[in-house]
């Protein structure tokens, strides 16, 4: 317990002296003392996840103090550099949802820092049309807890994302520094109520899923044969647990075979 504590104290005052700008305190009306706002060197005050969002803009760290998120949105963060996102008492980030509709997503964020939370029952719907393979245009839907798209240098650090409606966490396009340790993704995988309710093949399911892609969805001009976008990427996976995770398959497609996330 002792030890414990001290690893939180730890990181959050490595977590305050790395970002000293804009300090965005997540905590429900009635729970917040009157020393929250000193002792966690406080700017701003949210009463939910999703209310922070019309604050949160470059070097912001999002403080959870709630011991639970209920969402019933996506949580979207775009073009923003600098994004912590810290469960200070290993917050539980909840959908209120029975089939795929909600998560977070990440949009050109760079340099993002997640700990300390666990990420349940989420999963959104995304839409992609690929081109890649000799079939010619393959157009599919994708779901999953958390989506990172065209992001950039990513430390994620103790969550856990279980009972998702698809993947537990998408990386697509994102280069850079990439890390996720001592996490855990249980139980992620796409029922078959969400595929019947998907207006198109409907992908997703397993722990993590990457994918590095020649064109990405979000790009108004892309040329691959001088796209270096994606280049001297890192992706770095350690101590993490995979357990009871399973993804779509099909029998007749290539894409559907590439898609083995852990």
């Amino acid at each position: 317990m002792i030890i414990a504590l001290l690893f939180l104290l730890l990181l959050q005052s490595c977590f305050l002296s790395t970002y000293s700008q804009q300090v965005l305190c997540v905590v429900h009306q009635d729970g917040v003392p009157n020393v929250t706002k000193s002792y966690y060197n406080c700017s701003l005050f949210a009463n939910n996840l999703s209310s922070a969002l019309q604050d949160v803009s470059d070097d912001t760290v999002l403080m959870l103090l709630n011991d639970e998120e209920i969402i019933d949105s996506i949580i979207e963060f775009a073009n923003i550099s600098g994004l912590s996102l810290f469960g200070m008492n290993g917050t539980n980030i909840v959908c209120s949802q029975q089939i795929v509709k909600y998560g977070l997503k990440f949009i050109n964020v760079t340099n993002i820092r997640i700990s300390e939370v666990t990420i349940i029952n989420c999963g959104a719907l995304y839409h992609y049309e690929s081109n890649v393979t000799h079939q010619g245009v393959f157009s599919y839907h994708s779901s999953s807890a958390v989506y990172f798209e065209n992001c950039t240098n990513i430390r994620i650090n103790h969550i856990n994302v279980s009972n998702s409606h698809g993947t537990g966490l998408t990386l697509y396009d994102s280069n850079g520094n990439v890390s996720i340790a001592h996490s855990t993704f249980t139980n992620n995988t796409v029922s078959r109520v969400d595929q019947e309710l998907s207006t198109g093949r409907l992908l997703g399911g397993g722990g993590i899923y990457y994918e590095l892609s020649m064109c990405s969805p979000s790009w108004d001009v892309c040329d691959p044969s001088t796209n270096l976008y994606n280049s001297h990427a890192l992706l770095y996976v350690h101590n993490c647990t995979f357990y009871n995770n399973s993804v779509t398959t099909g029998s007749n497609n290539v894409e559907f075979s590439k898609y083995i996330g852990a």
